[in-house]
């Protein structure tokens, strides 16, 4: 359960995050979340279409202090504590190499105007 609300949340969490980091830079932080949050779901939909694994399987595979198995190293996908995000792991890591650089690119587009004093 907890993956799924990882794989979910993440675009919404570094948005979040860095309207709350950059709130006193930019002119309107709720406009500036919502358009972040938007592009970024974008590019997580985008990172999920180019890099996602086309068949993940999550077969149940003996565990390792299993008696039947001698090496003790048969471990189960379905057997971490993250199984989704370990299988989905390549395009998170791609995903959030782009959000960076997005994230930067929308707070230099929405900052507030310099004052005149």
């Amino acid at each position: 359960m907890l993956d799924i609300l990882i794989l979910i949340g993440l675009p919404a969490m570094f948005a979040s995050l860095t309207s709350w980091f950059a709130r006193h830079q930019v002119s309107r932080p709720l406009v500036f979340f919502a358009f972040s949050a938007t592009a970024l779901y974008v590019l997580y939909g985008a990172a999920f279409y180019l890099a996602a694994p086309t068949v993940i399987s999550m077969d149940v595979v003996a565990p390792a202090d299993n008696p039947q198995f001698s090496d003790g190293q048969t471990k189960a996908l379905s057997e971490s504590m993250l199984p989704l995000v370990t299988a989905y792991l390549r395009p998170i890591a791609l995903f959030s190499a782009a959000a960076l650089p997005t994230l930067w690119l929308a707070i230099r587009i929405s900052r507030k105007a310099p004052s005149k004093t």
